[in-house]
């Protein structure tokens, strides 16, 4: 009898750490930049934030890197297991082969500041990253980088600030620029424009279940969308209040349902690929929303970054919010790790 009653609880025992481990296993893995707070002194002594916080086995997170410059972007090789990250910083592209524990800058001087860093999906030595005077491109890993802007106008220092590659062809990219949406398709050698020139991008995203869909955020003329890859673009603006939109983001499964966040306008929903926007009243009501990352696993799990009220997470899909980490920071990008 005592024999069987081990049984059981051994049992229940080995039940018990597997769910655990698969309720684990449901978290995301939250990897965020600030680059500056609300308040940035007391008693006339500095408190620095600054820097790239990832997750620790505790629950809570580090902050690694060049700790006192900002950080501007988040890249983690695919498969990678979070091991090789790269960062857009003050000071170039820095590298981490060791999951953040040492850190290389791998760029010249004349990479300044680079905003916007990604990873070819199917050959993780190309990278790419953005700055204020076009894109930048290594083949071997960040140890070299060639300047690629035939067909790019200069216009000013906000010249190049996101990028996005199709999945499918990774020779294909498109670039937000001050000046409007440019595509390369021979892997960034020569570049055209495709619409809404004379306005500066602050974010472009492509749908994840149709690679003609894409959708660019402005900087002071609202949201716009294409269905044919750049061929026609339609502003889409019905239901929103702002004109300066940072970001936007993709709902991974639901088709036509999508997310910004901008210039004091909170945290906004379309569920019709943005013929109409409902503006959630929520905890970041009237925040300045500079990222949106969502989990894909769950995506009712959402975080977003403030301008200066930190990070906060959503639970249901975006209906409220809770401040999840440095909530005087500004939160610059967030990536999360599948």
């Amino acid at each position: 009898m005592r024999k069987k009653i081990l049984i059981k609880l051994l049992f229940f025992l080995v039940f018990f750490c597997y769910l655990a481990g698969e309720l684990i296993a449901e978290e995301p893995q939250v990897y965020f930049t600030v680059t500056g707070r609300k308040v940035s002194t007391v008693v006339g002594q500095d408190i620095i934030v600054l820097g790239l916080y990832m997750p620790n086995n505790s629950g809570t997170f580090n902050r690694v890197c060049w700790k006192n410059i900002p950080i501007f972007n988040i890249a983690i090789e695919k498969g990678s297991d979070a091991k090789n990250i790269f960062v857009a910083s003050r000071n170039g592209v820095v590298r981490s082969t060791d999951y953040g524990q040492n850190w290389k800058v791998i760029t010249s001087w004349e990479q300044v500041e680079p905003i916007k860093i990604v990873i070819d999906p199917k050959n993780p030595k190309t990278i790419y990253t953005a700055t204020a005077y076009g894109i930048w491109k290594t083949t071997d890993f960040g140890e070299t980088w060639n300047l690629k802007n035939k067909g790019l106008k200069l216009v000013n220092q906000t010249y190049t600030r996101t990028i996005s590659i199709l999945p499918s062809n990774p020779n294909v990219i498109y670039v937000g620029t001050a000046d409007g949406v440019v595509v390369s398709r021979d892997g960034a050698e020569s570049w055209q424009e495709i619409g809404l020139q004379g306005k500066e991008i602050n974010d472009i995203k492509v749908a994840p279940y149709d690679e003609n869909i894409i959708i660019a955020t402005t900087d002071d003329h609202g949201i716009y969308i294409t269905k044919n890859a750049g061929k026609h673009w339609s502003q889409i603006t019905m239901g929103l209040y702002s004109k300066t939109y940072f970001t936007v983001a993709f709902h991974p499964t639901e088709k036509g349902t999508i997310y910004c966040g901008g210039l004091k306008c909170g945290f906004a929903k379309s569920t019709n690929f943005g013929d109409k926007w409902e503006i959630f009243d929520n905890e970041v009501s009237n925040k300045d929303i500079i990222c949106i990352g969502i989990y894909d696993n769950n995506p009712d799990i959402i975080f977003v970054g403030c301008m200066e009220y930190g990070l906060w997470r959503s639970n249901d899909g975006g209906k409220s919010f809770k401040c999840f980490a440095e909530c005087d920071g500004r939160i610059e990008d967030i990536f999360i790790h599948k």
